[in-house]
């Protein structure tokens, strides 16, 4: 899984430095705008590779097991990132559930969330006109690499998402950005150590999405 998550960040950088913008409004027609709706869809092969929700949705069905009547009393397996190492998981247990459609679908359903939240709140509000648009994001991936990772390897947060912007009555295409989004992370032992009082780094990438795509739609 290291190895994957390099590769990763070394396809996004190649699409950011290749990027796509295309915004056909002018200044007029941007101030006139209001979005009346936000879809997030994904890539049937759109990878997701965050060890949070993965570990949340592992101990939720871990706990969902032992709670089950005439379930074996067992000590229940400790819950680490599987991610880590991309080979030491916890056990057996761990790595089947993880690796299910419905471990998959929770991280994909807390990343909608996030960045759902993020684009109500720091973008729609800039649009308060009255021609009613549509902002249609596909994720491409989304990869935080591990704490385990960035102390040996290194590693950087990375988006990839293609933004189109369209008509929300005729869905007349009226702008697109296909741009990859990275952030900062701490490298080594300090700079792991040093971002513990930081923002965590999913907040930190999403935040440059953010203000990549209000950039492009204002034309700044």
């Amino acid at each position: 899984m290291t190895v994957k998550a390099l590769l990763f960040g070394f396809v996004a950088l190649l699409l950011a430095a290749c990027s796509t913008s295309t915004n056909l409004l002018n200044e007029g027609e941007i101030a006139g705008l209001r979005i009346e709706r936000v879809d997030i869809v994904y890539r049937p092969d759109a990878v997701i590779w965050w060890g949070k929700p993965e570990r949340e949705y592992v101990e939720q069905e871990l706990a969902r097991r032992a709670a089950k009547p005439g379930a074996p009393k067992k000590r229940a397996p400790s819950v680490t990132d599987a991610s880590d190492s991309g080979q030491n998981a916890v056990s057996a247990e761990y790595n089947q559930i993880a690796e299910s459609p419905e471990a998959k679908a929770y991280a994909r359903d807390t990343l909608t969330k996030l960045v759902k939240q993020r684009v109500d709140k720091e973008i729609v509000p800039e649009f308060k006109g009255t021609r009613p648009v549509v902002l249609e994001i596909t994720v491409f991936s989304f990869v935080i690499p591990s704490a385990a990772q960035r102390l040996v390897l290194g590693g950087t947060p990375m988006f990839l998402a293609l933004r189109v912007l369209k008509d929300a009555k005729t869905g007349a295409e009226l702008g697109k950005l296909d741009q990859g989004s990275a952030a900062g992370a701490g490298q080594g032992i300090l700079g792991v150590a040093i971002e513990q009082a930081m923002p965590d780094l999913e907040d930190r990438l999403l935040a440059v999405f953010v203000t990549q795509t209000k950039n492009w739609l204002l034309k700044r």
